[in-house]
Parts: C-alpha cells; sequence; structure tokens
C-alpha cells in the first residue's frame, strides 16, 4: 500500500510541475523543415510572401532567372536576428543600413538556411539599385509554432 501510494503521489507531483509550467510533452509541436523555391526576375519575387512557423527550419532555393544580366538580391531585417548558411557561392555583404544580402548573377542559384526566430511579419527585398522601388519586396510571415501552414 506504502508503494503504492508513493507512485501516486509522485505522479501527481509530476503532473502539478507539468502544469505550473503550463506545457506537457505532448503540446510541444516538432520544429518542421519548410522549402521555398524562390525565384527573382525584373522587379519580383515569386513568392513575394513566404510563411514559415517560429522554430522552423527554413530553406530558400533562390535562383536569379532575369532575362538580361543582372543581379539581384535578397536582404531584411530578419537575416539579423538568425544564423543563415549559405550552400553555392552567393556574394554577401550588408547594405548601408545594416541589414544582411544575400546576392546572385543571372543564371545563378543557391540555397540559404536557418531556424526562424520571432514573430510577425518582416519585409524583405531586392537593395540592388532601384529594384525595390520598382516593386521587388516581399515579406516573411513567422507565426506561432504548431500553426497550420500551407507552402
Amino acid at each position: 500500500m506504502f508503494k503504492a501510494r508513493a507512485v501516486l503521489v509522485a505522479s501527481l507531483a509530476a503532473a502539478v510541475t507539468l502544469t505550473a509550467v503550463g506545457v506537457s510533452p505532448a503540446q510541444q509541436p516538432a520544429p518542421t523543415r519548410r522549402v521555398f523555391n524562390v525565384s527573382m526576375t525584373s522587379w519580383k519575387f515569386v513568392p513575394e510572401i513566404i510563411q514559415f512557423n517560429e522554430g522552423d527550419t527554413v530553406v530558400i532555393n533562390l535562383s536569379n532567372d532575369d532575362t538580361l544580366p543582372r543581379n539581384h538580391d535578397i536582404t531584411s531585417a530578419f537575416f539579423n536576428h538568425v544564423d543563415v548558411k549559405t550552400v553555392a557561392p552567393m556574394r554577401t555583404g550588408k547594405t548601408d543600413e545594416g541589414r544582411p544580402f544575400f546576392r546572385l548573377g543571372r543564371g545563378e542559384k543557391a540555397t540559404m538556411e536557418f531556424v526562424a526566430r520571432g514573430r510577425g511579419t518582416t519585409a524583405f527585398l531586392c537593395s540592388v539599385f532601384d529594384h525595390a522601388t520598382r516593386g521587388m519586396t516581399g515579406a516573411f510571415n513567422v507565426t506561432a509554432p504548431g500553426t497550420m501552414i500551407h507552402n
């Protein structure tokens, strides 16, 4: 009887601890790997809205599909808060405002990967000359972990 009572007390203590923290193991959504193919052309990104959950591993396959010999890049203040890893050579740097950029020449392709941090909507744009003012802009929309998202 004493052993059964001790197991019951231990089980209740564990349940109270998990309730006090407000999270149980079953409530923790598993991070998801989200892959986006982003085409850059004169004066647009396709897609221009990229949505994922906080905590997701995000893979962006960039492609400069412009028919003219133009460089394009993607830059965002969002990149200041995540550790971006790149695959394949691409030119990187910082804009005058301090945002990291990732630039490709015509016909080039590269991949960038990061784990999403923070929630909300953050703009991205092409920082080459007047491309953003011509409409080459978009947004990252980061939602709460476990939110249903369809790519």
